[in-house]
């Protein structure tokens, strides 16, 4: 019951603390400005300092952007594709080739097409195509970025791939530190015909598909500007309602403070909202957002 009454007077505006909340006064305001600043500090260090120094990304977000194009062709109607581990070999030898290199795009320099990268993995397809994003924090936006692309999306859903491989590298790109993330889909010519004979490593990695677990948390951590982007819109609503109920619970009592602080903090989470989108890079797409779909076998 202490409790409740606490909360009714740090929240609620009623005689009994003369319709001004504890909420507004100074050192709340402080310790809430202390808390979001705190916040904010954690969030910069994760997306500046943690994702792009350390392999965080690269052990999780390919089994997180696995589940992400399930959930997106579960809402078309396609099958769900398992993740291979051939596929993924290629695929991290093509995002390390562009790391290397620090070139981004379908053909390498050298003119390599992403089937190579298929051919030296000894992955054999009736059906493969190729994604490619680079300069991301957050793994929501990599997967938004391709279903905003025609091309991107129509490799994404189609019905014939079975298998997917995703692999991360960490390189420069424009004299600057970036992540490349490739995703291969494909379907193995031993879905297309049964019948036909495979290499006893191939077939191996076939028949037993690397599939990630990926929980909640890992989705939340990986997508860091999503995850302060709810805290700060939760706050904001919050502040909003109480600033609100303060000056209409009893509209001749107003206090100056009360005003005063609500919209101080609200002007420093709009603020926060403007430098957080200035400091996050958007995801980039191959030029001209060609998604290098084939669907010529390989020999």
């Amino acid at each position: 019951m202490r409790l409740h009454h606490r909360l009714r007077d740090y929240l609620i505006p009623h005689r009994g603390n003369n319709y001004k909340p504890s909420f507004f006064s100074t050192a709340s305001l402080v310790a809430i400005v202390a808390v979001v600043l705190v916040c904010e500090g954690a969030y910069l260090f994760h997306i500046k300092v943690i994702l792009p120094n350390t392999s965080f990304l690269s052990a999780v977000l390919p089994g997180v952007l696995v589940s992400l194009v399930n959930v997106d062709r579960a809402e078309a109607g396609a099958r769900e594709v398992r993740a291979n581990g051939l596929l993924t070999e290629a695929a991290r030898l093509a995002a390390e080739d562009m790391a290397e290199k620090g070139y981004f795009a379908h053909v390498s320099p050298s003119g390599e097409e992403p089937w190579v990268w298929l051919d030296l993995v000894g992955y054999r397809y009736s059906y493969a195509g190729q994604n490619l994003a680079v300069n991301f924090t957050d793994s929501l936006e990599v997967e938004e970025a391709w279903m905003s692309s025609p091309t991107h999306r129509a490799n994404i859903l189609k019905n014939e791939y079975t298998e997917v491989g995703i692999a991360l590298a960490q390189g420069s790109y424009h004299d600057r530190e970036a992540t490349f993330v490739v995703q291969f889909f494909a379907r193995p010519v031993q879905d297309a015909l049964p019948s036909a004979p495979l290499p006893a490593r191939e077939l191996a990695a076939l028949e037993t598909p690397l599939v990630p677990t990926v929980l909640a948390a890992e989705i939340v951590l990986t997508s860091p500007n999503r995850l302060i982007e709810s805290l700060i819109l939760a706050l904001l609503i919050l502040v909003l309602g109480l600033l609100v109920l303060a000056v209409i619970v009893k509209i001749r009592i107003q206090h100056r403070s009360v005003i005063t602080g609500g919209l101080t903090l609200i002007a420093l989470i709009l603020a926060l909202f403007l430098f957080n989108g200035s400091t996050v890079t958007p995801v980039e797409l191959p030029p001209q957002a060609a998604s290098a779909v084939t669907a010529l076998p390989s020999s």
